[in-house]
This record gives C-alpha cells, sequence and structure tokens, in this order.
C-alpha cells in the first residue's frame, strides 16, 4: 500500500490546504492514482499567501491558517495536508492543538 493510500484510508476524508488553485488538478491526479477511494477536499486560500507574502508569518496569520485546518476537522477532514512550504510551521503547529492530523507536504528549498 502506498503512503498517501495508507494516510488517507485512516480518515473520513482527506482535505488538502493550497494557496493556490492551480494545485486541485494536481493532487486530485494523485488521489485517483494512489487511492481512488479516499474522499477529497480542496481548501483555497490565496489571499492567506498574499499575506505571507507581505507580511512574514505573525501571530495573525498563524491564527488564520489553525482556523483553516480546524474548520476542515469541524467539516469531518480526518487529515490535513498543507501543500504550501510558506506556512509549513503554522500548519503543523495546529496539529499539537488538537487531536487531529495536520501534515505540511512541501518544504522550503531555502
Amino acid at each position: 500500500m502506498s503512503p498517501l493510500k495508507e494516510m488517507a484510508s485512516h480518515a473520513r476524508h482527506t482535505d488538502f490546504l493550497h494557496f493556490s488553485p492551480i494545485h486541485i488538478t494536481t493532487f486530485d491526479a494523485q488521489i485517483k492514482d494512489q487511492a481512488p477511494d479516499v474522499p477529497v477536499a480542496h481548501l483555497v486560500g490565496e489571499d492567506v499567501l498574499t499575506e505571507a507574502r507581505e507580511y512574514g508569518i505573525a501571530a495573525v496569520l498563524n491564527q488564520r491558517t489553525h482556523s483553516e485546518v480546524f474548520a476542515a476537522i469541524d467539516d469531518g477532514a480526518g487529515i490535513v495536508l498543507c501543500t504550501c512550504s510558506s506556512i509549513v510551521d503554522s500548519a503543523e503547529g495546529a496539529d499539537g492543538l488538537a487531536p487531529f492530523s495536520a501534515i505540511c507536504i512541501d518544504r522550503p528549498m531555502v
């Protein structure tokens, strides 16, 4: 079993947290190939990335990111996969605040 399929099989559904809609087709294709029976939702918050670029990762941005992750969990996601390297620390910081998994699948190159 692929790591993606194994991870997703434990979830009610898997949510992807993107900061550009361009990533939706890429991750839909991956799920279709690796775990076609897993329900998926995509959350897109372009404004969060814009804010991170303009002001850096501040407490307000951490709170907004945590709110996005918590909203996904409240909506039934068992796993939230963040696809944006800019907010990796913020998204993974939400993981320790509640009993769920927030996982970043992208890392900054520098």
